[in-house]
């Protein structure tokens, strides 16, 4: 498996539609289940989300709950988000705290100011000042652990969050640092259900389009099969896998064969097509995030069967 030493997955994007198609032009839609960040998470049926300590622990506990309710596989809820009195019957427990620090730094800023006003209050003057300013920076460091019910911990974040407000007192209101951590809040509770249960996701990928070493019928017979991606991929990719049966070393044509597979998910051709097209300069890269998009699906697979026969 090429896994967690290939690092972080990257993703092809989307390119802009060229033609108005159910999908992006120059693109197949890959969809599939990927993997939550933790395996013994994502095994659970159950979990309690406890009331998180702190200024902004409730708001937080509570958004994170919400977004687990919503996690779904197949139409149906991953997790049962148990209430305090139903503890016992709880798998395991979330439980957090969530307070904001700020730190402040003097700057001055140049502003154009009335100077002089008339007696009805109206500018008469107006001049640029320099004027004494804080930068207000909000940390939020919120700690949650998801401890089983044998007291195992699976599941730990404790990374940090910035936003900063600037002003300058002496003419500007304080700002509000609410919206600031309530936006902060709904990142925290998006990573931590991502952390804790796989998600489905469309993905539109690029397929290859250089048609360097084509011969002239096969470059046309090429160019044809890209732009038949934005009306019938299926045919699309049939085109490319008759033009990669002559052409075995293109790089394009190897790699847009390894997206065929890997749409219909033939994990076995997919991942052959990708490390043929990992020989090639020109496919390298896009091979190499294919395989990593592999080896995330088939772990998914496994935590969804452990889920399951939990």
């Amino acid at each position: 498996m090429l896994g967690q030493a290939r690092g972080v997955a990257f993703y092809a994007m989307a390119s802009l539609a060229l033609w108005a198609t159910p999908a992006s032009a120059e693109t197949l839609r890959i969809t599939g289940v990927y993997p939550a960040d933790s395996d013994g998470a994502a095994a659970l049926n159950a979990i309690m989300v406890d009331k998180f300590t702190g200024i902004d622990g409730p708001a937080l506990s509570s958004t994170v709950a919400t977004r687990l309710r919503e996690a779904q596989i197949d139409g149906e809820s991953y997790f049962a988000i148990l209430v305090p009195p139903f503890a016992e019957d709880a798998e395991a427990v979330l439980k957090g705290h969530a307070e904001p620090r700020y730190s402040e730094t003097e700057y001055t800023s140049e502003r154009e100011i009335c100077w002089t006003e008339d007696d009805r209050g109206r500018c008469t003057e107006r001049r640029e000042v320099e004027l004494d300013c804080l930068r207000v920076t909000i940390h939020l460091r919120p700690q949650m652990q998801l401890i089983a019910a044998n007291g195992n911990e699976l599941w730990r974040s404790d990374s940090e969050k910035q936003r900063q407000m600037s002003f300058c007192p002496e003419f500007d209101d304080a700002p509000d640092a609410d919206p600031h951590i309530s936006a902060m809040i709904g990142e925290f509770a998006l990573e931590a259900r991502h952390a804790l249960a796989p998600v489905y996701r469309d993905d539109d990928i690029r397929i290859m389009e250089r048609r360097r070493g084509l011969s002239g019928n096969d470059r046309n017979a090429f160019r044809d099969a890209i732009r038949l991606t934005g009306s019938n991929e299926a045919a699309a990719c049939d085109e490319f896998a008759r033009l990669h049966a002559t052409n075995p070393d293109h790089p394009a044509l190897s790699f847009n064969v390894g997206l065929c597979a890997e749409q219909r998910y033939d994990i076995d051709a997919a991942q052959a097509a990708y490390r043929h097209a990992l020989q090639f300069e020109d496919s390298d890269d896009e091979a190499e995030a294919g395989l990593i998009r592999l080896d995330e699906r088939m772990r998914a697979d496994m935590q969804l069967a452990n889920h399951h026969g939990h």
